[in-house]
């Protein structure tokens, strides 16, 4: 994660960066856009809000593999609505996949909210007002929540050693 930050951000050192009460990573400047960071299997991924924090700018983003997903977490997690949907897949892959969805969307949008879960998705439902957008990048859901539509572009990214 620190290479990806570093590359795409320009941040090289832990001052540079502050963290929530629950643990959500952000840029230390209180101006600097809305940043969420996660990985799944061999892929780390990084989100930036195009609009500053101090105006609601929060993003979340989360990705899971699709051959790490366990689905009894997934089905704790899920509304009875989402795991009717989950249920109704046609096989046992499309299942997984819809399983990641729907994990990967409650992730990024209690990351997005900054509470972790703090909140229970099940008993509490998940908080209103966010967006989400999802996207199969190989094996793997990538789910993006934002206060509007969010837009998901992939950029692979090659490292530069330092």
């Amino acid at each position: 994660m620190g290479l990806l930050l570093r590359d795409a951000l320009g941040v090289f050192d832990d001052i540079q960066l502050a963290r929530s009460a629950f643990g959500k990573i952000e840029l230390a400047d209180g101006e600097a856009p809305s940043i969420s960071i996660s990985h799944g299997g061999s892929v780390a991924v990084l989100a930036v809000s195009d609009v500053a924090r101090s105006v609601g700018g929060p993003i979340g983003v989360d990705i899971e593999a699709v051959d790490e997903i366990v689905p009894i977490a997934v089905e704790r997690m899920a509304s009875s609505r989402e795991r009717a949907w989950i249920d109704a897949a046609a096989d046992s892959q499309e299942r997984a996949f819809r399983l990641c969805r729907v994990w990967t969307r409650i992730e990024a949008v209690l990351k997005a909210e900054g509470s972790g879960f703090s909140i229970d998705p099940r008993k509490d439902g998940l908080p209103s007002g966010w967006f989400t957008s999802s996207v199969v990048f190989g094996q793997c859901v990538i789910s993006c929540a934002a206060r509007s539509m969010p837009h998901i572009a992939i950029e692979e990214h090659a490292f530069r050693v330092a």
